[in-house]
């Protein structure tokens, strides 16, 4: 299982080990119930919105798309956007709420 799934399941609750065991094995924990559900698909959409950010700063001509993307994303399933502190769900995204520079 890829490293970073296996992190965001022990992150959520969803996964678990046996301390000795080597190699680890890891299993669903028997006591995940709904929340660690939710929690582990927030944890996993957040982490696929964190690369909307990091590829906007590598390219600045495609921020206000990532922008975009990011919002609507985030908006699809429901999750808070921590950098503006409001819920997407409520929210919404037009060009004319982003600035467009170009340099030539």
């Amino acid at each position: 299982m890829n490293h970073r799934i296996i992190k965001l399941g022990l992150d959520s609750g969803m996964l678990n080990y046996v301390d000795h065991e080597t190699p680890r094995h890891y299993f669903l924990c028997g006591n995940a119930d709904e929340e660690c559900l939710e929690k582990f698909a927030e944890l996993i959409i957040r982490e696929c919105i964190s690369k909307y950010d990091e590829w906007s700063d590598t390219l600045p001509i495609a921020k206000t798309t990532f922008f975009i993307a990011r919002h609507q994303v985030m908006k699809h399933f429901g999750i808070e956007d921590e950098r503006t502190n409001t819920s997407s769900d409520t929210s919404s995204v037009t060009l004319l709420d982003t600035q467009i520079c170009f340099n030539f």
